[in-house]
């Protein structure tokens, strides 16, 4: 969940964000939430609620208007997207620590969501895209040494650095933290097919058998590349009207704390607002 901030009054608005494989090929598009009573809620979205990367980069979103009083969930400020400065800055790059938390589907959680936290270093920078098997385009990605497995897709993945780390120039002591930020989202695993053996002649091959391994290799798309579905022109107008009618309402003092955060977001709310921009 990402929090976009709202201009005139320091609120934000919230938008749930995934692979857009999930919804498309996964055909995945509702949104399972964990509530302050302790179960669960889902949200009935329908494929088209969900905007897409219009050049087919593997990330969708869609808007949310939600109360933290009924769910439980923490939203990712858009402010704390890694972008190229921040890079620069910190001089993050190869070998530096990550950690992604998602969805293990073998032991996800019956009652509630439980998402579980994998841990890995970066491998590649964002240089060399790799083929996307699904559309066949060149997905821009990081490389993460980091064991992804079906279901984690759409994940976010994170990046936090002690202070007291040389290479990077903090000062603070070592206790100190900078971050976390978030470096993307993981979208996939890198594979490698090898050939099936026969039992007790190792060098020869079981013809036409092949087996699938898990290299252990995570692709992750950047951040920006998220932010580039949350600015585009549809999005941004609807917040700009929903901006405008809540500065209208502030101007009269009838604008409560709960204005633009509090009516669950369903598949018809989410038609008529895009439609209205």
């Amino acid at each position: 969940m990402v929090a976009v901030p709202s201009m005139p009054s320091g609120r934000h608005w919230l938008y749930i964000v995934t692979a857009s494989h999930v919804v498309k090929e996964g055909n995945s598009p509702v949104v399972r939430l964990n509530t302050i009573a302790g179960d669960v809620d889902v949200l009935p979205f329908q494929q088209d609620n969900w905007l897409h990367h219009p050049d087919g980069d593997d990330v969708a979103v869609v808007p949310v208007l939600t109360s933290s009083d009924k769910y439980r969930f923490r939203a990712i400020d858009t402010s704390l997207f890694l972008t190229l400065k921040i890079i620069s800055e910190v001089k993050f790059g190869h070998g530096d620590d990550v950690f992604m938390v998602g969805r293990f589907v073998t032991h996800e959680g019956g009652q509630q969501n439980l998402p579980t936290a994998r841990f890995g270093t970066v491998a590649m920078m964002t240089g060399e895209p790799i083929t996307h098997q699904t559309r066949g385009i060149k997905q821009e990605s990081y490389l993460i040494e980091m064991h992804s497995i079906p279901g984690y897709s759409g994940s976010p993945v994170f990046l936090m650095f002690l202070k007291g780390t040389p290479r990077h120039g903090f000062e603070g002591t070592a206790s100190d933290t900078y971050g976390p930020f978030l470096v993307g989202l993981d979208w996939c695993h890198l594979n490698k097919y090898e050939p099936v053996v026969y039992k007790h002649d190792k060098d020869s091959q079981v013809e036409d058998y092949m087996v699938k391994s898990n290299l252990g290799m995570a692709g992750v798309l950047p951040s920006w590349k998220i932010r580039e579905v949350l600015d585009l022109d549809k999005l941004k107008k609807q917040r700009e009207k929903l901006n405008q009618s809540l500065a209208k309402a502030m101007a009269k003092g009838s604008a409560s704390s709960d204005v633009g955060s509090t009516d669950q977001f369903t598949e018809e709310s989410s038609d008529e607002a895009l439609k209205g921009s």
